[in-house]
């Protein structure tokens, strides 16, 4: 059983585990430039207020505080990540078996279709587990440290339940666009047909986002792009995880990734 699951479980390890753990080492990093940095934030978040960073950074936080330093960088970095890999990775996890002339091999196993496309994309789904996991553990440890080195007041430590929150909209986030990047390359089948059409699905999303939220007149926009969904800036702020949100991204991956598989099982593949 799994044995497409488990196989691409261990070819794509190193590629799995190295996006994760370059996230997780800024956090302790930048935790150890918080006491410098502490007194200059308030200064800095005036200059933020600029609507080229607005456009660049997306909703601000308040950055004299650690918790706003914190949910600015590394869920702002997360998300440079979360582009780059939801265009690059799922897009090619079929269209490169087509391009290198290997998916009659891969398909020789003993699966349905359907479920040679499930196991594939439940190997991208299964490392993206790591961001929450790796984020939530470095952070506990970095408020300990911090506020064991007397950086830090017990009380100004990061809240590690809107951590947990952050990072499941973070992980729906992964699964909503890789399932849109995982479609385009079942539609196309070839990588760089499917990469170019899942950057322009997902940078298109992004840009609406950044762009609707200082334009006014395109605020309409936002509604349109996932990226205006569980945003971890929003999720600070409000100290809630909106189901609402959960619901709509959610669907969006499940939607995406059935017509994915549909679109994989039904087509001529000679």
């Amino acid at each position: 059983m799994l044995t497409v699951y488990r196989k691409n479980l261990k070819k794509y390890w190193v590629l799995g585990i190295s996006f994760p753990i370059v996230i997780v080492i800024f956090i302790p990093f930048i935790g150890s430039l918080w006491p410098e940095l502490s007194e200059q934030m308030a200064s800095f978040q005036e200059l933020l207020k600029s609507p080229i960073y607005r456009v660049m950074l997306g909703d601000l936080v308040d950055l004299s505080t650690w918790q706003g330093m914190y949910f600015m960088y590394i869920f702002m970095l997360l998300e440079w990540v979360m582009i780059f890999a939801t265009i690059f990775i799922p897009a090619r996890m079929i269209a490169s078996e087509m391009d290198n002339n290997t998916l009659d091999v891969m398909l020789s196993y003993p699966v349905p279709r359907w479920q040679y496309a499930l196991e594939k994309f439940s190997v991208y789904l299964t490392y993206n587990l790591l961001y929450p996991i790796l984020i939530l553990v470095t952070t506990f440890l970095t408020n300990e440290l911090m506020v064991n080195m007397g950086w830090l007041l017990a009380e100004e430590a990061v809240d590690l339940t809107l951590v947990v929150y952050a990072g499941i909209g973070s992980w729906l986030l992964f699964f909503a666009l890789g399932s849109l990047s995982y479609l385009c390359g079942m539609l196309f089948l070839e990588s760089n047909k499917a990469m170019a059409f899942s950057g322009l699905i997902i940078l298109g999303q992004y840009m609406m986002e950044r762009f609707g939220g200082i334009v006014e007149s395109i605020n309409f926009l936002q509604d349109f792009s996932i990226f205006h969904y569980l945003n971890a800036s929003a999720i600070n702020h409000s100290g809630k995880l909106p189901i609402a949100d959960v619901l709509i991204v959610a669907s969006v991956g499940i939607l995406a990734t059935a017509g994915a598989i549909f679109v994989f099982q039904k087509r001529e593949l000679a």
